[in-house]
């Protein structure tokens, strides 16, 4: 459960980044898919 809870802060921070670099979200879109 830990590497879970590490995983979504690092989603967390990216959404919270994109909002200010909108082209990171395709990067993000690649990662997941």
């Amino acid at each position: 459960q830990r590497n879970l809870k590490q995983k979504f802060i690092a989603l967390l921070k990216r959404f919270r980044v994109s909002e200010e670099l909108e082209h990171d979200q395709e990067e993000i879109g690649q990662k997941l898919s």
